[in-house]
Order: C-alpha cells, then structure tokens, then sequence
C-alpha cells in the first residue's frame, strides 16, 4: 500500500509539470533513421548526452556507435524538427549476439515471450527540460513500433537509478531480480538498473492510470489515442518488417570510413553480423572476414553505363563506367587519346538512360594504359550518387539481390549463445529523458493485467 502511494505521488509531481494539450512542437516527425547523415547525428546527440551527464569526458560532437545498431533487428529511431535530430532511441531485437542489455543483466527471469530492448535514449540540450515535447511523442513511437511491427511481448530497459521511479510511476515498469544498480557495460560503465514491462498488462495499466485524468495530464490519451501525436509518426508500412532498413552503403559510410569499430570487433562478432545480412558477398567485405575481398577500400559492382569525363582544362572525353562504389568507379575511356593526369579533378557525366545524368565530382588515382582505364576516387558524394550505387548494390536490408523489392527477409529471434560480446560504446534508457499510417488504433486489448522528476537515459 505504501508503495502505491509513493508511485502516485511520483506520478502526480510529474504530471503537474506537464500540459499534453499544449501545441505540439513545431516541425517535429518521429521516423526510422534511413540515411548515414541521420545515424551520424544520432550518434552525436547521444555522446553530447553522455558528455553532458559526464558518463564520459568531453569534448561534444563526437560519435557514441555500437556494434549493435548496425544488426539488421536494430530499429534506429529519430525525432526531427526539420534536418535537426533532437531525439533518438534504439530498439533491439534478441539476435544470436542478444541483447545490450544481456551485457550486465541476468532477464532468466522474465524469459518468457518475445523480449525487445529499448535504449540508447537521448535529447537535444535544448529539449531535454519540457518532456511533453520530444521525449513522451519519442517513447510513444517506440511503444507502438513494438506493438504494431515487432508485435513484442515485453520490453526490457537499462535505466540510471535516479530514474526507476519515472518509469515505474508513469508507465508501470518493473525491477529485473533485486533491482540493484550494477556496473553497466554498454553504458560506459555507468550504474544501471535493468526493468520490464509486460506488452499485455501495458494497455490495461495506462487505462487504469490515466483514463478519468483531464486531457492536459491524460498520457494514455496522448500517447495511444491522439490523432495529432500520430500524425508525427513514420511508422513501418510492412506488417512484419526487418525493422531497420540499412543498406550496404550506411554501413560503409560510418562504420569503415568515419570509425575504425568493425575492424576491431572480434572475429565471431563480424562472422556473425554477415550472416544476418542476405548479400553474402557485400558483407563479407564490409566485416572483413574473407581475405579475397578484405583488402578493397569501397566494395565494387559490375555496371555499364555511359559517361562524359570533363577535365580542369574542359576536355571532354567519352566513356564506360565498369565498377562503381561509394567511394570510386573505374572507367574504361572509349578513344585511345591522353588520359587526364593523376590527382586531376574530373568531372563525371553519368548518362542514365531513364533519368536524368548524374554529376560527380572525381580525381583520377589510378591509370592503366594497356586498356585505358582510369580508377578515381569520389569527392564529396551527392545523395543521388549514393542512391545511385545503392540501387545497383541492391542490397538494402530485407532486398534480396536480384529479387523484387517488395520481397524482405524478416530475422527472426534465434537461440541465444556464447558469442563473446565484442566492447560497447551504447547507451541507456536515462538522465537525457529529463527532462505513415493515420491515427493508428491504442495499444490492443490485451487480457487483463494489471516515479527523478527529470528522468535520464
């Protein structure tokens, strides 16, 4: 009884320093990141997070990357306000690497059902304070994510110890075990303490809670029923997706060109990752586990497209573009005249034959004279470049090389087993919480079932 009654007046402290019937903020869409410029800014936000709660030294504008995130069962969410990322959070499907949370805590326990992680939880500084604006619409888009498309039976969090109550209070999360803080791994080695919530008791819970409350403090109302907080979200159209789509080229980007994290992963972590992923070949370069393929800066594909190479003088020279990546192309010239010079920047004209021409900016590394062929290294790639090499790879997450695009791998949660963690730069559900389909139905029935102000992630 005692207890109760300290959750609800955790909960009434909170509430009162809310108003869900405010405006919502302005701009705000909530969303799967689908680029690397979005990951990276992710990544970001959430090393800012931990510098500013001194988890970790400074200085901000670094990246906090996981090897988690890039499992084809990681769901990277963001939350936007135009090109700015102010919220994110990962959920994390149990794979045969686990999960994060695995790391430090025993969940036997609660074993039973389909688990999913939510983590990795952080804010923009200047959204932090107000919860209502960017952190309950964020939580909300995670609830219904695993609702809807992971069609979750519990969701397990990693919490700072100030912030138990939060989540117990408002959303009726309960203590793994003995509910003792230990020394998080994944967390930067920061106290945590491991929770849980039953996806069937969780809708009853919120209608018990909430349901009679005026709609300026009715959370269930705000996070299951309100049209105008839907509208934010891009949820997945696929009824059973591989959540997160991340292609080949996402990948490449932050992990082999702006990190040095895959290559020392361990070996077992990166044979792992590969076989999750249906182009065998893509990502037997990306994880460096096949020696014929290991030692190639960007991955190549075969392609056959026309080009005009324009060079600093505005010589114009005809061509064929036989390889392409994110990185390079190699371009067999079609007259056997002088090549341009090395380190030369030339402009490429790629003549698409149902589009129009794609520009890229290139300078020339390499020239063969025996068959006249140039390899040059991309300058600064367009999107549409990169969309581009990504259509001719075709390896997008859930896109089976050669197959259809509608036709997506789903992973499927498999037996945990005794892979050795590779070292963590992750997050947690903590401090930072301080602070498209149209109006999709509340959380489902369910059988029946039945609080830090200023919580952290």
């Amino acid at each position: 009884m005692f207890e109760w009654f300290k959750m609800r007046q955790k909960r009434n402290s909170i509430l009162q320093r809310i108003d869900l019937s405010a405006p919502l903020l302005t701009g705000l869409s909530i969303h799967l990141a689908d680029d690397a410029a979005q990951i990276i800014d992710s990544a970001r936000l959430l090393h800012n997070s931990y510098v500013r709660r001194k988890i970790v030294p400074g200085p901000p504008g670094n990246m906090r990357l996981s090897l988690y995130t890039i499992l084809p069962s990681t769901a990277l969410v963001v939350a936007r306000t135009g090109p700015t990322v102010v919220g994110t959070l990962q959920v994390h499907q149990r794979t045969e690497t686990n999960l994060p949370i695995e790391e430090t805590f025993d969940l036997s326990s609660i074993e039973n059902g389909r688990l999913v992680e939510i983590g990795s939880l952080a804010l923009h500084d200047s959204r932090a304070l107000k919860i209502e604006e960017v952190l309950l619409p964020l939580i909300g888009y995670a609830f219904q994510l695993c609702t809807r498309s992971i069609r979750a039976d519990r969701i397990v969090i990693a919490v700072q110890p100030a912030t138990v109550a939060f989540y117990q209070s408002l959303f009726g999360f309960k203590v793994v075990g003995d509910g003792l803080p230990k020394k998080h791994r994944y967390a930067a080695g920061a106290d945590a303490v491991a929770m849980w919530v039953d996806m069937q008791a969780l809708p009853k819970f919120m209608r018990s809670t909430y349901r009679k409350l005026p709609s300026n403090v009715n959370l269930e109302d705000f996070l299951t029923v309100n049209s105008e907080v839907f509208q934010l979200f891009k949820l997945p159209t696929l009824s059973a997706p591989g959540v997160h789509p991340k292609p080949a080229i996402i990948l490449e980007e932050i992990y082999v060109n702006r990190t040095p994290l895959l290559t020392q992963a361990p070996f077992e972590w990166r044979k792992n990752f590969a076989s999750l992923y249906p182009d065998t070949d893509e990502y037997r370069w990306l994880f460096k586990i096949d020696a014929d393929v290991s030692n190639r800066a960007a991955r190549r594909y075969k392609v056959e497209e026309q080009v005009l190479l324009t060079d600093s003088f505005q010589l114009v020279r005809k061509g064929i573009l036989n390889d392409v990546s994110s990185g390079g192309m190699r371009i067999k010239l079609t007259e056997k005249n002088v090549p341009p010079s090395l380190d030369e920047q030339v402009m490429v004209e790629i003549a698409l034959r149902q589009d129009a021409p794609i520009i890229v900016k290139t300078e020339v590394k390499r020239c063969d004279l025996s068959d006249y062929t140039l390899g040059l290294r991309v300058i600064d790639p367009s999107p549409r470049y990169l969309e581009f090499v990504e259509e001719i790879r075709g390896t997008a997450l859930g896109t089976v090389t050669g197959a259809g695009k509608g036709n997506t791998i789903t992973p499927s949660p498999k037996t945990k087993n005794a892979t050795p963690a590779a070292p963590s730069t992750g997050s947690f559900m903590g401090r930072d919480i301080a602070a498209g389909l149209n109006t999709p139905p509340p959380f489902p029935p369910g059988p029946t079932a039945s609080d830090s102000d200023k919580p952290n992630s």
